[in-house]
């Protein structure tokens, strides 16, 4: 089964979900279908809860195409959002009528995993190919007009493996490789674990993992975090658009399940000389989770407070799982 680039894990059907956690889930499940009644959900909910119902019953149990189709579609554009999601949001008024690059790539994934997808039918690589700009990045500047220099790397980074991974579907990306290869190979180091992981992600797709940086240890061991990693060091963390700490500085170090999945990850892949190291951590971190399995802080941005929804996310809830599997 393909799996989808923000939760590594290579099976969902076979990953081994803790009681607690299944607990967790099912009730996050029917959460969200009492949401979907009241027309809230948003694509990246789609994704988790199909994700969700296949690690729970090995295959998604609603029909969240239709789902998308009755709320997550308008005017023939793919929505991150609902308008009644798009409501609940913090003064987004009329924006949530957005169209980002995750959106569509949510959407063609959840199509791919219900078996609906036909390789010579190119709508899902000619419309990202609408979104390639003159800087080799992918993006939907109808979404926002942020010009490349001030946009967070991470998005960037992640619309970039995303689009690669719809390209490739489509044999869209051969014949692009060098453009994209160097567009990669010039971007410095990123203090971001998750940065990195989707530059892995991406080259990856490239078939070109050697343009990768060759080491990567001083971003892991900034990153410890807790029992395991954290996306950044407060050292090095700096607001994208302001180039300062200004909007950053109430920021804390939270350890992530699913952050610690990218940097064994990475590890895993030849971007680190530190495997054992990070195993070692993982292998600790699962200890930590199997007698404190709710120890996932969730990340709290600056002073805004969350409307609705839960602090936590199924990828947190099956990563911190799949950590407890790889303890043993």
């Amino acid at each position: 089964m393909f799996r989808n680039i923000l939760l590594p894990i290579d099976s969902y059907e076979g990953v081994t979900l803790q009681p607690i956690y299944q607990d967790w889930l099912n009730d996050w499940l029917y959460t969200i279908y009492d949401e979907v009644e009241h027309g809230i959900i948003c694509s990246s909910c789609c994704v988790q809860a199909v994700i969700a119902e296949m690690c729970l019953y090995s295959q998604p149990q609603n029909d969240w195409l239709e789902i998308m189709n009755d709320l997550l579609v308008d005017r023939d554009n793919i929505l991150a959002y609902s308008e009644e999601c798009g409501k609940l949001l913090y003064k987004f008024d009329s924006q949530w009528r957005q169209s980002p690059i995750y959106a569509i790539y949510n959407r063609w994934w959840i199509e791919l995993i219900y078996g609906l997808l036909d390789k010579s039918d190119f709508h899902y690589g000619d419309l990202i190919l609408q979104y390639v700009q003159p800087s080799g990045w992918i993006f939907n500047p109808n979404v926002s007009d942020t010009g490349v220099p001030w946009r967070m790397k991470t998005e960037l980074l992640m619309s970039l493996a995303m689009s690669f991974e719809i390209l490739d579907y489509y044999g869209l990306l051969t014949e692009r490789r060098s453009y994209f290869e160097s567009l990669l190979a010039s971007q410095p180091v990123h203090p971001y674990i998750s940065a990195e992981y989707f530059r892995m992600c991406a080259l990856s797709k490239l078939r070109s993992l050697t343009q990768r940086p060759t080491d990567l240890n001083s971003v892991l061991h900034k990153c410890q975090s807790g029992f395991g990693f954290c996306d950044f060091s407060l050292e090095d963390k700096t607001d994208e658009y302001m180039g300062t700490r200004s909007r950053t500085q109430r920021d804390v170090t939270i350890h992530s399940p699913l952050i610690s999945l990218y940097a064994l990850k990475l590890t895993e892949n030849g971007y680190a000389h530190t495997t054992l190291e990070v195993e070692n951590i993982i292998h600790r971190f699962g200890e930590h989770l199997k007698a404190n399995p709710f120890d996932i802080p969730a990340f709290k941005m600056r002073d805004i407070d969350i409307p609705f929804g839960t602090d936590l996310s199924p990828l947190e809830i099956i990563s911190a799982s799949e950590i407890i599997s790889l303890s043993k």
